[in-house]
């Protein structure tokens, strides 16, 4: 499934109508270059779970949780170099802790998280941007089950 945003607000929309569809023990694996609008979209996620913290980019810290009737694991493995350090994090714990987990750069980590995850893949559109004043990406998630599709579009 592919959408289309034009805006960070867009972005925000996406993760937020993505949240509906989210369970417990889901792993979502984002992966987009630097800028590209990842932590824009677990906005979007946590917004559409009803979380009203404060949502930034845990490049430092790791992890940061947030939490509501939901408990809401953001990882970030930007600055993780090898599948070693991404073991040593224990972050099992949390992937089945009947939470939602998100990870930023979850591309590092991809023979560690195996098949179960939803993959989103956040891409800059810059021959759009050349044309226009907006911001836009391109938001590509695969790994969702069929019956999870129904009815989330853009």
């Amino acid at each position: 499934m592919v959408l289309i945003s034009k805006s960070p607000e867009d972005t925000i929309k996406i993760g937020r109508k993505f949240a509906h569809i989210l369970f417990p023990n889901a792993i979502v694996a984002l992966v987009g270059s630097l800028g590209s609008g990842k932590t824009v979209f677990v906005k979007g996620i946590c917004q559409g779970l009803g979380i009203t913290q404060e949502v930034t980019s845990p490049s430092f810290a790791l992890m940061n949780v947030y939490q509501n009737h939901i408990v809401v694991f953001h990882f970030d493995f930007f600055r993780l170099n090898s599948l070693k350090e991404i073991a040593d994090l224990g972050i099992e714990e949390f992937l089945f802790a009947n939470g939602i987990s998100v990870i930023e750069w979850a591309e590092k980590a991809k023979s560690f998280l195996g098949n179960d995850c939803i993959w989103v893949t956040i891409e800059r559109l810059p021959e759009m941007e050349e044309t226009s004043k907006e911001n836009w990406r391109r938001i590509k998630i695969e790994g969702l089950p069929e019956h999870l599709k129904t009815g989330f579009e853009n």
